[in-house]
């Protein structure tokens, strides 16, 4: 079984955008809601890249490290760091909140 590149794990991401989701309208309404101070929007925008950070996290995790803590976890702790310091983010696209999201996991 081939293990996940970031580059695969961004290709799975854009495969996996349905039509009519936040991916396919594009991120930049949700972004500015967030930044205004809306937490539901913050919400939905960082569930829309779970999947992303979990396949980066699984890729990235050694196997000794996998059973203290697990990707999961990983992202998890990336979501509560990204809701308390999300004014700090400077983006307006999903690839610069990907970007921003990765650096902080």
């Amino acid at each position: 079984m081939e293990t996940p590149t970031i580059t695969g794990a961004r290709d799975a991401h854009a495969r996996g955008c349905a039509e009519g989701s936040p991916a396919a309208d594009g991120l930049g309404p949700l972004i500015a809601e967030a930044r205004g101070g809306s937490a539901a929007a913050l919400g939905v925008l960082l569930e829309h890249c779970r999947r992303y950070l979990l396949l980066i996290a699984n890729d990235s995790l050694d196997s000794d490290l996998r059973a203290k803590n697990g990707a999961s976890d990983l992202v998890q702790d990336t979501f509560l760091e990204a809701h308390r310091d999300f004014q700090r983010f400077e983006g307006t696209t999903e690839q610069e909140l990907l970007a921003w999201l990765a650096k902080i996991l």
